[in-house]
């Protein structure tokens, strides 16, 4: 797929926020069989726990694609980063906490 120098629409991180202080940001995102988030783009470095395993697909903006096969109870950090969305490939629901880290916050220019 190539979405590069496409013009998208940021939206938000995950399905909602959970929970939310002052050091951290924690969403859910749960997709259903098919269904993509919103483009997004991290503001703050994040990492994801995997609750609901499945096939998911990463699609960048720059063209970049990374596909998955996330199990339960996976844990990935990664830092700020190029606008993306996640689709999810898979027959049955998928879900992960993302949790930002406001410590790391740096403005996107939108």
């Amino acid at each position: 797929m190539e979405v590069k120098d496409v013009d998208i629409k940021i939206g938000e991180v995950g399905t909602k926020v959970i929970y939310e202080n002052d050091i951290i940001k924690v969403w859910d995102l749960t997709l259903a069989p098919g269904e993509a988030t919103s483009w997004h783009q991290h503001e703050m470095d994040y990492m994801f726990v995997v609750v609901k395993n499945g096939k998911v697909t990463t699609e960048y903006t720059n063209g970049d694609v990374e596909n998955q096969d996330d199990e339960i109870g996976v844990i990935d950090y990664r830092e700020t980063d190029v606008p993306h969305r996640l689709v999810n490939n898979d027959s049955k629901e998928y879900k992960n906490i993302v949790i930002e880290f406001k410590s790391t916050y740096k403005p996107i220019k939108k």
